[in-house]
C-alpha cells in the first residue's frame, strides 16, 4: 500500500509539472491532478497486467517496445475517464515518462 501511495503522488508531480508546461495536458486544480494520479495508479495497478499478459506474443516479436504502446494507452486511457483535455496526448505522455523516470530516479 505504501508503495502504491508513493507512485500515486510521483504521477501526481509529473502530472502537475507537465499541466504547467503546457505540454499538451490541460489540469487547472490539485484536486483533479490528485485525481489523474489515482486513476492512472488504479489502471497500472488493474488494467496494464492484463495487458500485457494478452499482449505479451506482440511484445515478445518486438522485442518489448510494445510495452510503450501500453504505457501509452494507460495515459490516453486514463485522460478519456477522468476527462482531462489534452492538445497533444503524445507529447504530454513522452513528457510524462521522462518526468516520471526523472523523479523515481532522484527518490529511490
Amino acid at each position: 500500500m505504501g508503495q502504491f501511495l508513493v507512485t500515486v503522488l510521483i504521477n501526481a508531480v509529473a502530472l502537475f509539472i507537465i499541466s504547467r508546461l503546457n505540454l499538451g495536458l490541460r489540469i487547472n486544480d490539485l484536486g483533479l491532478t490528485l485525481i489523474a494520479a489515482l486513476v492512472l495508479g488504479a489502471l497500472n495497478a488493474v488494467v496494464r497486467p492484463v495487458l500485457q499478459f494478452l499482449s505479451l506474443p506482440v511484445t515478445i516479436i518486438t522485442l518489448g517496445l510494445f510495452a510503450l504502446a501500453i504505457n501509452a494507452f494507460m495515459f490516453w486511457l486514463m485522460g478519456r475517464i477522468v476527462g482531462v483535455p489534452m492538445s497533444n496526448w503524445l507529447l504530454a505522455w513522452l513528457a510524462y515518462s521522462i518526468i516520471v523516470w526523472i523523479i523515481s530516479a532522484l527518490i529511490r
